[in-house]
């Protein structure tokens, strides 16, 4: 390749890295500002803004390929414009329009409504990956290098270490319900028995069975927490704090941090700031749970076209000039997904501002209530995967590689 064309990619993935952290940010960061209807309008706003984009993109990828590029590059200026517009409609003595107040409430009713949707369709992106590890690492063991397999050793015994660590985490909290301690009990149960049946009988292998049961801990922990610290003992509470280095070595720390504090210019700091208050506006679990959905969903996006097809690659995109309809639909959906990406992300953070605030929604109560449809993700996760494991006889996935 070509420096230029080097270039142009890290320009481009530079460009794409902004915009993804702009939306990150700007969402909670108008909610904490403005309130939670200033949020789903900005919300609403951006999804429709990048609807009206993709669309353009598809209708002019072949040969008006140049308006899709005009209208890509305005993004960087689009996320900012709407940002203060809405900070600036939703002022608290100003009164919000009609038009607006309307615009937001089917736009609240969706999102409210999706937990189910959304929830079901992680645990089939996580079934997806779990099968395909195993058969990825049951490939690389046999056909290649004895160093895969001190690989795989490695990365399974830290996965299943970090989720007994999780799984202690839990035991730690001050209040578990009966009805998540039962669940907790019965899916945990389920998990190992099915995954040491799964190696024991050789139709897993043990990277599969510890991505089981990590995800199944993951389940259980952010149906129950909220990523943030345990209750300190009073031991630990009155306990002093020690300083990380000698009082000589912080003395100069700090006034060199002081006197390098008067060249920065107001503004920098200003940003920097902003920034920090932004970041904290984003809370580890719905960081944890978005990051979680986005990764998984993706990967899916690239091991269903390969399952569909045995000569295609995992790392292969799909395109839209493949005759067959799969390719078409995945293309497709791979197009629009930053539209799939906002609305994730603004459902789990009306989630967590739902629970936090105590605000009367039903994402805990009745049939969308979250922590409900958790379990029953977590319960149709492990019996499909355990169906697939006695239906299953062929590594789809791999059987099509090279083997030296």
């Amino acid at each position: 390749m070509s420096p230029t064309i080097w270039l142009k990619g890290g320009l481009r993935s530079i460009s794409r890295s902004i915009i993804f952290l702009a939306i990150l940010i700007s969402i909670p960061l108008v909610i904490e500002m403005a309130g939670l209807d200033a949020g789903l309008a900005f919300s609403l706003s951006l999804w429709l803004y990048y609807f009206f984009l993709c669309t353009v993109l598809l209708l002019t990828r072949s040969r008006l390929w140049w308006i899709g590029t005009m209208a890509s590059s305005l993004q960087l200026f689009v996320i900012p414009t709407l940002l203060i517009y809405h900070l600036n409609e939703f002022e608290p003595e100003k009164e919000v329009s009609a038009f607006t107040a309307m615009a937001i409430r089917p736009w609240r009713f969706i999102l409210t409504r999706a937990t189910p949707l959304f929830t079901l369709l992680e645990g089939f992106a996580s079934l997806l990956i779990v099968q395909a590890i195993g058969q990825v690492t049951r490939f690389v063991t046999n056909y290649r290098s004895d160093s895969w397999m001190f690989l795989v050793l490695i990365g399974s015994g830290a996965t299943l270490s970090t989720s007994l660590y999780f799984l202690y985490r839990i035991t730690t909290f001050p209040v578990i319900s009966f009805l998540n301690s039962t669940m907790l009990g019965t899916t945990i149960t389920a998990s190992l028995f099915i995954a040491t049946y799964a190696t024991l009988s050789g139709k897993g292998t043990i990277a599969e069975s510890c991505a089981l049961f990590a995800y199944t801990v993951y389940s259980a922990y952010s149906g129950m927490t909220d990523f943030g610290q345990t209750d300190i003992s009073p031991q630990l509470a009155t306990r002093p704090e020690y300083l990380p280095f000698p009082p000589l070595v912080m003395e100069n720390y700090a006034t060199l941090v002081k006197s390098a504090a008067k060249y920065v210019p107001v503004t920098l700091y200003q940003t920097y700031t902003f920034l920090l208050a932004a970041f904290y506006a984003i809370t580890p679990s719905v960081l944890v749970q978005f990051v979680y959905r986005v990764t998984s969903l993706y990967a899916v996006s690239r091991i269903i076209p390969a399952v569909r097809d045995q000569g295609r690659g995992v790392s292969d995109t799909p395109d839209l000039d493949d005759e067959e309809p799969t390719a078409n639909l995945m293309s497709i959906l791979t197009l629009y997904w930053p539209c799939s990406l906002i609305a994730v992300y603004t459902h789990l953070l009306l989630q967590h501002f739902a629970d936090v605030r105590g605000a009367a929604t039903p994402f805990w109560g009745g049939l969308e209530s979250a922590g409900l449809w958790r379990w029953i993700n977590t319960v149709f996760f492990l019996g499909w995967y355990a169906i697939e494991l006695q239906a299953t006889q062929q590594d789809i996935l791999t059987s099509h590689w090279k083997v030296d």
